[in-house]
């Protein structure tokens, strides 16, 4: 028998929150998350919100490294009916290699930000930190985890990432997190606006956007009163 953990519900945003789907909230309520302790596999239990019967669905990473659904039951009567057929599935399926759990449909490399693709004089120090640094290992998780579902549509987000685009694209991976977390999915191939999620309330279109200095020198504030106000006006975007 394989060690089932159970997770927070935040566990689990952060490793497969971004394969749900938005409009499944409207028939169903995650109640129990759980993970192998390698979390190879993932199971989540949840209660019909029409009939108020359990199901449950397993989860496992794709040829892209993402999480998607592999086994489910519904209409089961119990809890604990339902946690217990999952935790025998989760058995079962964990005896598979992975390429079993691949679904045929994923096309292209996983998706990886860290790798290098620039020289690396051109990598951006912030960057730098973030991809080797010890004390920055839990946001690589977190991001690595992001990642896999993270569609480049203007094809230079990692180059970019890496070097002199750093603040705008993390705040970019903020904002789709953000909205993930609040039951939204953004439509795919979308390259203006930045984004365009969709919920069960609706459609919203987000371009994000952040305040950098320039790539090349930049004006200094000035020290005097006068040219301090004419600055922030008229050189500071607000």
């Amino acid at each position: 028998m394989i060690e089932i953990k159970l997770l927070s519900s935040r566990r689990f945003e952060a490793l497969a929150g971004y394969t749900r789907r938005p409009e499944v909230v409207l028939y169903i309520e995650e109640i129990e998350w759980y993970a192998t302790s390698d979390e190879r596999l993932m199971g989540l239990l949840a209660r019909g919100r029409i009939d108020g019967d359990f199901s449950w669905v397993i989860l496992a990473r794709d040829e892209r490294r993402r999480f998607r659904a592999i086994d489910l039951n519904s209409s089961l009567l119990s809890p604990d009916a339902a946690r217990q057929q999952l935790f025998e599935k989760m058995n079962e399926q964990y005896k598979k290699p992975d390429e079993a759990y691949h679904q045929g449909d994923a096309f292209g490399p996983p998706t990886d930000f860290f790798t290098h693709v620039a020289a690396e004089d051109r990598l951006n120090p912030l960057f730098r930190a973030l991809s080797t640094e010890e004390r920055y290992s839990p946001a690589r998780e977190l991001i690595q985890a992001m990642m896999r579902f993270y569609e480049d549509t203007d094809g230079n987000f990692v180059e970019q990432f890496q070097t002199t685009a750093f603040g705008a694209r993390i705040w970019e991976l903020y904002v789709f997190a953000t909205f993930t977390e609040l039951g939204y999915a953004p439509a795919p191939d979308l390259a203006t606006p930045d984004f365009l999620f969709s919920g069960p309330l609706g459609s919203v279109g987000v371009e994000a956007t952040s305040v950098n200095p320039p790539n090349a020198g930049g004006v200094k504030p000035p020290n005097d009163k006068a040219g301090l106000i004419d600055y922030m006006e008229n050189y500071v975007p607000n």
